[in-house]
């Protein structure tokens, strides 16, 4: 009866999990963004004032986008400072680059109604990370050297200054969060929509797509492992009886 109930709740579990998972494609050519697509551009940081930046707010397409920052955040015009962040490769516009302990959050006001985020990446670095968070709870993190191809740092090459699509974002989900713990994370020109991205064509190199598992919600995590801590308790259990047995023979 125990082991049956263990089972079931494993089984319950794995049922309760997630059953899409995050596709991250990231794609880089050599002149520089290779844009967004049929997305709707939410964030360029075109109207924001230069310098550190603690939060500011974005609408587009429906969407109100509330941005809040911590640690070193700061908006620059490009071509930036090379010494401490560069405009992503090809830029021209005003971006946004996060130093050493700095952290930008997204929020979106409707974040059902979407389900692909993308950002254009710059000079892409291996302390680099982007999580999916639901509220304060972080449900997928890709980190630097998921989203870089080759050439870590490279300011000018496509290799690691590349746009990033999250598609297929999980149902209960708030906030897309850039972080750092180095210098730089530069990035530009976020936008969202409800589309899959096409898979990077093989004339434009280099390209490629990573694909994550989902992470189940916290509830599940505890059933799976009440039901693995049962099957383990009972089958420990039945090892002692065996050995009991065969010492009493």
């Amino acid at each position: 009866m125990i082991l049956a109930a263990a089972i079931a709740a494993v089984a319950a579990g794995l049922s309760a999990a997630p059953a899409s998972a995050l596709t991250v494609w990231t794609v880089g050519v050599p002149t520089g963004d290779p844009g967004y697509g049929t997305q709707t551009l939410g964030v360029d940081f075109g109207t924001d004032s230069l310098g550190t930046i603690t939060s500011s707010s974005y609408s587009a397409g429906g969407e109100t986008i509330t941005e809040t920052d911590s640690g070193a955040a700061a908006i620059y015009a490009a071509p930036g400072n090379p010494n401490v962040a560069a405009n992503p490769y090809g830029g021209t516009s005003q971006f946004e680059a996060l130093g050493t302990g700095g952290t930008a959050t997204f929020t979106f006001s409707n974040p059902g109604a979407v389900t692909s985020v993308s950002a254009y990446l710059g000079s892409i670095d291996l302390y680099n990370s982007i999580e999916i968070l639901n509220g304060s709870t972080v449900v997928d993190t890709i980190t630097g050297q998921e989203l870089l191809i080759d050439g870590y740092g490279d300011q000018s090459g496509d290799g690691a200054n590349r746009r990033v699509y999250l598609t297929g974002l999980p149902a209960a989900w708030t906030s897309i969060e850039f972080l750092s713990s180095g210098v730089a994370f530069e990035y530009e020109n976020i936008a969202f929509g409800t589309s899959t991205p096409p898979t990077p064509a093989s004339t434009v190199p280099p390209g490629g797509a990573i694909t994550f598992a989902a992470i189940p919600e916290p509830s599940v995590w505890a059933m799976l492992l009440m039901g693995f801590g049962a099957m383990g308790f009972v089958m420990r259990g039945s090892r002692r009886k065996q050995t009991a047995s065969f010492v009493a023979a």
